[in-house]
């Protein structure tokens, strides 16, 4: 649902006269920023809005010129006060994310209907995301599908792949696993890596297709190899049990390591386990503590139920009570498996030592502090 920086290039002079800027269009085709400067910022300081669109994206990408967002954000404000909806959909997109001038969503949100309502594909998708969130508009699932929607008719595949996601998850639209996979698809085809990953996710888990692994692990693959944790989680789930793929352990601790690089936390958890357990990769109780206390941090509780019992243990790190109790309790109190919480309670009232009061109260202040910090990261998100 990320918003991405809107990608005007291709159709950037299409329907600007050629015969006023030639020389900057051949220098921009033969990635010569500094020429396409050089030609380009006569014409935009004579009022041509195209130009002034094409110089202040120069500047925000930093192509031929020093990145400068305040530079940008000037040329692309000429240019949009010309009337220039895809210059008015980047002055959007620099006030949502606070690029050379204070954030302000509500003038986002403006910015991006005055483009949407003109035709803008990439207008339309950043409406419907303002929407989704309810930033600077109240938030409304019917809108933002509404935006999407016209944004994926018009062939745009983030919009495709959050129209897919809205209809799995039955916000702003009724549910149905057919539809989200046939947005899913076409935004997957478009080479989009969250789509190729829910896509997969759809076969492997037959919703809206015919179940098929092997199908499921081609599009996991597609999306892992743009770097997709998700679909490099996904992977490694599927080389460990052998589904789709031939079962290899060594090729799931592969994907499951790539995916946790990249901070995803189921990832972080699985490579946990390969740790613990020595399968894909040599038995290693300190990784395995440092990764589950990774995904233990991203309130995965099935982490904290294993973390807490290795301290306990003292395996890949020291004894220790408070610890051990901090995220056995965390995990009993989060889960919604009914077995671990059922075993973390057992633990903590069997098989630790019994804490003494100052511990217990030492304890209660840790998870205090834990939960603060997730509200913090929560906030930031």
């Amino acid at each position: 649902m990320m918003r991405r920086l809107p990608m005007i290039v291709a159709m950037l002079w299409m329907t600007a006269s050629l015969a006023d800027y030639k020389a900057a269009v051949n220098a921009y085709e033969r990635h010569d920023y500094a020429t396409t400067l050089h030609e380009g910022l006569p014409l935009a300081e004579q009022g041509n809005a195209k130009v002034q669109r094409l110089i202040g994206f120069l500047y925000i990408k930093g192509m031929g010129v020093p990145q400068d967002f305040k530079e940008a954000f000037k040329w692309l404000q000429k240019s949009a006060d010309l009337g220039d909806d895809q210059a008015k959909n980047l002055l959007g997109f620099m006030y949502s994310e606070g690029l050379g001038v204070s954030q302000d969503y509500a003038a986002a949100a403006n910015l991006f209907r005055q483009a949407a309502e003109h035709g803008n594909a990439s207008a339309k998708y950043n409406l419907g995301v303002i929407y989704q969130k309810g930033q600077g508009v109240t938030r409304d699932y019917i809108a933002a599908a509404k935006w999407y929607r016209q944004a994926a008719d018009l062939n745009y595949a983030d919009a495709q792949n959050n129209l897919g996601e809205m209809y799995s998850d039955g916000k702003g639209v009724p549910q149905d696993h057919v539809m989200a996979a046939k947005w899913f698809r076409l935004a997957a085809e478009q080479g989009n890596p969250d789509a190729q990953n829910s896509l997969g996710e759809a076969y492997h888990r037959n919703k809206g297709v015919a179940q098929d692994h092997a199908v499921a692990a081609r599009w996991f693959r597609l999306a892992a190899d743009q770097g997709n944790a998700k679909a490099q989680n996904n992977l490694g789930v599927l080389y460990a049990t052998g589904q789709g793929v031939a079962q290899d352990n060594t090729a799931s601790f592969k994907f499951y390591h790539q995916a946790a690089d990249r901070r995803h936390a189921p990832a972080e958890y699985n490579l946990g386990l390969a740790y613990v357990s020595g399968i894909g990769t040599p038995q290693d109780y300190t990784a395995a503590v440092a990764w589950l206390r990774k995904a233990a941090d991203h309130a995965v509780p099935e982490a904290q139920y294993v973390l807490g019992q290795l301290i306990m243990r003292g395996q890949g790190a020291l004894k220790d009570s408070v610890q051990a109790s901090l995220w056995l309790r965390l995990a009993a109190a989060q889960t919604e498996n009914l077995t671990i919480q059922k075993k973390a309670q057992e633990i903590l009232s069997g098989q630790l030592p019994a804490l003494t009061t100052e511990q217990i109260a030492q304890v209660d202040k840790l998870i205090s502090a834990w939960k603060t910090a997730q509200d913090i990261t929560k906030m930031h998100h």
